[in-house]
């Protein structure tokens, strides 16, 4: 069985990775600047970007600290551009993550406020 994928984008490639666990899907997350890349790792049944963007982008935000203004791509990759509190710079913290989503209504508009998180020992 071939394992998932998690090559790393043209402006991701040598950029640590960072390993979030939400919602029943894995994304391996990489920041550059004001751009992130978040590569979901499991598998699905029909995936749609409905539910895979925007869990997407609250992992993105997780790892980066910064809130996702857009995101684009498909349901293997998505990429986003950032918006960083002025002065700051994405963070990079723990290589990965086990996060709880405290509802699916949540989502809209990505509110990371609604995910508890903590870095995944092992």
């Amino acid at each position: 069985m071939l394992a998932a994928c998690d090559m790393a984008g043209r402006d991701f490639r040598g950029l640590p990775v960072t390993r979030v666990d939400l919602g029943g899907m894995q994304f391996a997350v990489r920041t550059n600047g004001t751009k992130a890349e978040a590569i979901r790792l499991n598998r699905m049944l029909r995936p749609r970007m409905d539910l895979v963007g925007p869990l997407a982008g609250l992992a993105i935000e997780q790892v980066s600290g910064c809130r996702v203004r857009q995101i684009s791509g498909d349901v293997a990759v998505v990429t986003a551009r950032l918006q960083c509190a002025k002065g700051a710079a994405p963070t990079g913290g723990s290589s990965a993550y086990k996060c709880k989503l405290q509802g699916l209504d949540a989502l809209d508009g990505f509110a990371s406020e609604a995910l508890t998180c903590h870095p995944d020992t092992g």
